[in-house]
């Protein structure tokens, strides 16, 4: 198990991001209060406007979502950080928005519970 790394972004450190330094959109719905983000899942819908040219890679696709969510993602980085990903539009599920992201590439989703995802 050492050899695998996860990724955890915390919805506490940046849940209120709505854009980054180039003015790209990442999330138009505004995350609940701290408070209520034990009782969030990976199964909760947002607005996702995340475009593969400002986020082009898995490692930095999967930091936005998780930041957007509160979704823990579990992957090996080394493996999958600098895969290709696609652009994630639309109102959905983080599941729905990984699967999204990942579509036709060599990831997978290989588990997921309410509270994470992994992926290989």
């Amino acid at each position: 198990m050492n050899t695998k790394l996860s990724l955890l972004f915390g919805a506490l450190a940046l849940s209120g991001c709505t854009t980054t330094d180039s003015g790209a959109k990442q999330n138009v719905d505004t995350p609940p209060p701290p408070t209520l983000i034990e009782h969030r899942s990976c199964n909760d819908v947002y607005d996702y406007h995340l475009s593969n040219q400002d986020f082009s890679r898995f490692d930095e696709m999967a930091q936005q979502l998780a930041h957007a969510s509160g979704c823990f993602i579990r992957t090996n980085l080394a493996k999958t950080g600098a895969v290709k990903v696609h652009s994630v539009e639309g109102k959905m599920s983080i599941l729905a928005a990984i699967k999204t992201a990942i579509a036709g590439t060599q990831l997978k989703v290989v588990h997921h519970t309410p509270k994470t995802i992994t992926i290989e």
